[in-house]
Formats: structure tokens, C-alpha cells, sequence
């Protein structure tokens, strides 16, 4: 997700007035539009597209690094964003969103993959609207989907889990901030801690720990309103306080959750439940 900076010249000489960074969150997918901005290495579960289309940005993970107008950062990835300028639009989307079917296309094996920013031509993703807010959650919804769809294609086969760790994910989506132990999940889906955990490793790339984690980060955007602190967030998501969420925060995404609840540079626009309807 990219913020700051509030001018930015286009390739024609003009500018548009950037303001506020708008995320638009449904469940388990984000799509963020604003000014970009550097970052610290980090690394996070879901997948990133990226589009830089006033300039390029570049990219660094381990000894690769791109400068391209639009990127695939591959899920759990260690990487960070160098030199990024103009506007940035980008989308969050991991193995566990039935949307993962437009990245899986793209996978290489490599952390990196520089795109065409060209393809988003003809899209709406570039709309002033997204950039000033003005969108609704279903413009944006149809923008996200447009942007998936430019670079990882149209006639792409579903994407689909293990039927035992869809019904875990949908265990612990019911109450992220208290999800059942782990033996509790292996019971009440046929399996044993021991399997459950290799199973859900392979399947999703990470721990269950570590995705309980990311869900409960994903979970407290939907929160960010002006009006609740970061505390208070913290202790409806299940994180033990403020110091533990903002650590998260900050591995997982490299930002500081207090710039994300500071209205003065980000409005968050919580869409619903999937990403998967308007």
C-alpha cells in the first residue's frame, strides 16, 4: 500500500491533486490508490500488483532489483520499494481470495516480475475518481478486477484450496480475534495438529500463526475510521495491545498503523465481505 506526497506531475505536463491515500477492503483483498511511497524491507502473505504510471518505480529483493511502471511482487517475498514517485495503484490479494487465479498466471519462482503498465490502457484503473475517493466500492471493485485481469488474464481456471483448509479458513474467519487452537482446528476438520499444519503450510505459504496474524492486520482496516485508536483496534482484532499490532505493521506491510487511522492522509472504504461481488 503506497502513501504520501501530494502533487504529482503526469507524462502531459499536468497535475492532479493527490490528498489522501483511499484503501478499498472487502474481505481478505485490498486495493490501495494514492501518492507512492518508499519502503523497508518487508515481507507479506498475499501477493502485490503494482502500477507506477507517471514513472517507474524500483524494485529490490535480495540481489534482484527492477525499475518498471508496474510489478508483481510474489507472496512472502523480503523486498521494498526504492524510489517511487506520481501515483500508485495497488492491490493486496493472497492464495486464500478465490482472485489468487489471476496471479497464480505469473508466478515464475522469481520475487520479482516487471509488467507492462501498458495493458491498463482501455481499463478504468487510472480514473481520477479511484485516486480522489469519489469512486464507490463498486467501481473499484470492477477497476481491481480490470487491473487483475490486464495482466494475469481473462480465461483463467478457479482458483481452489484443499476442502479441509477452506473449512479451516472459514473457522477461523468467524472469529479471528479468538480463533480455536490448533488441535481444536485439526479435530474439527478430520486431521491432526501435525497434518493440519503441513497441509495448510503447503497449501497457503505460511503458518497458521502467521496468517492469523495477517487476518487480524486485514481485519482492523475494516476498523479505521477517524474515530477509534489504534488501541482500540488492537483489543477488537485480538492482538495483545497497540505495541504488538504496530510491530506487525510494520513487518508485515512497512507502515505505521497510525498513518493508515490518520484521516488527514487516508480514507479507508470498507466494501463488504468478498471482493468476489459488487
Amino acid at each position: 500500500m503506497q502513501l504520501h506526497r501530494r502533487n504529482n506531475e503526469l507524462r502531459d505536463g499536468s497535475y492532479v491533486e493527490i490528498l489522501h491515500t483511499h484503501i478499498y477492503v472487502w474481505d481478505r483483498f485490498v486495493f490501495s490508490l494514492g501518492p507512492g511511497r518508499e519502503n523497508t524491507l518487508h515481507r507479506h502473505f498475499g501477493a502485490i500488483l503494482i502500477a507506477t504510471p507517471d514513472a517507474p518505480l524500483t524494485l529490490t529483493s535480495g540481489e534482484t532489483t527492477v525499475t518498471t511502471s508496474a510489478a508483481l511482487i510474489a507472496p512472502n517475498a523480503l523486498h521494498r520499494i526504492e524510489s517511487v514517485t506520481g501515483r500508485a495503484a495497488t492491490i493486496l490479494v493472497g492464495p486464500d481470495h478465490p482472485w489468487f487465479c489471476y496471479i497464480k498466471p505469473l508466478l515464475t519462482g522469481a520475487p520479482l516480475l516487471a509488467l507492462d503498465v501498458k495493458r491498463l490502457d482501455g481499463t478504468s484503473v487510472l480514473d481520477d475518481a479511484l485516486f480522489t475517493g469519489e469512486a464507490s466500492c463498486a467501481a473499484a471493485h470492477r477497476a481491481a478486477e480490470q487491473m487483475l485481469q490486464a495482466f494475469g488474464g481473462i480465461d483463467v481456471p478457479p482458483h481452489r484450496l484443499d476442502e479441509r483448509i477452506e473449512a479451516v479458513l472459514q473457522l477461523l474467519h468467524e472469529d479471528i480475534a479468538h480463533p480455536p487452537r490448533l488441535p481444536e482446528l485439526g479435530k474439527r476438520v478430520g486431521l491432526s495438529a501435525f497434518t493440519l499444519m503441513r497441509r495448510f503450510k503447503r497449501e497457503l505459504g505460511v503458518r497458521i500463526g502467521e496468517y492469523v496474524l495477517w487476518r487480524r492486520m486485514m481485519s482492523g482496516l475494516t476498523l479505521v475510521n477517524g474515530r477509534s485508536t489504534v488501541a482500540d483496534i488492537a483489543q477488537h482484532t485480538g492482538f495483545y495491545d497497540q505495541a504488538h499490532l504496530t510491530r506487525t505493521v510494520r513487518r508485515m506491510v512497512s507502515l505505521a498503523p497510525s498513518l493508515v487511522n490518520d484521516m488527514n492522509q487516508t480514507r479507508v472504504h470498507v466494501c463488504g465481505d468478498s471482493a468476489a461481488a459488487d
